[in-house]
């Protein structure tokens, strides 16, 4: 899965954590959401855990993209993209480090063709990421 964002050349020597959703049900913490329309996201803090919805019948996967800070420097980049479906859910679990910061922000793309859909603001979910 490509990245949907031109890197800018700090970004250009991190290598992109592309993870592909399990199935899953709703998340219970729903404090850190972000949406857009085709796709709800949700970071859960206590275990790392992205949680993306399809919700939309669109021939679109659900993907969020998520940048890690650690020390106000980019230090990992990735993605999690859910390709059950419209209406489900799926998650990706992470590891990130317990003083890092992360922002991330809701997209969808068309797999198939290759082309990225609409994308929310990037938002930040944990932490801080600029000093």
């Amino acid at each position: 899965m490509a990245v949907f964002v031109a890197p800018s050349p700090a970004l250009a020597a991190l290598t992109s954590e592309d993870n592909t959703a399990v199935a899953a049900s709703a998340p219970s913490d729903t404090s850190q959401k972000i949406s857009v329309a085709g796709a709800t996201v949700y970071f859960v803090d206590n275990g790392d855990t992205w949680y993306v919805k399809d919700t939309a019948a669109d021939g679109r996967s659900a993907v969020v993209l998520w940048e890690n800070y650690i020390n106000f420097e980019r230090a990992r980049i990735g993605t999690c993209a859910n390709k059950l479906g419209n209406g489900t859910w799926g998650k990706c679990a992470k590891d990130y480090a317990e003083s890092s910061g992360i922002r991330a922000m809701a997209c969808t793309y068309d797999f198939s063709a290759g082309v990225r859909g609409s994308c929310s603001d990037w938002e930040v979910v944990k932490g801080e990421i600029i000093p």
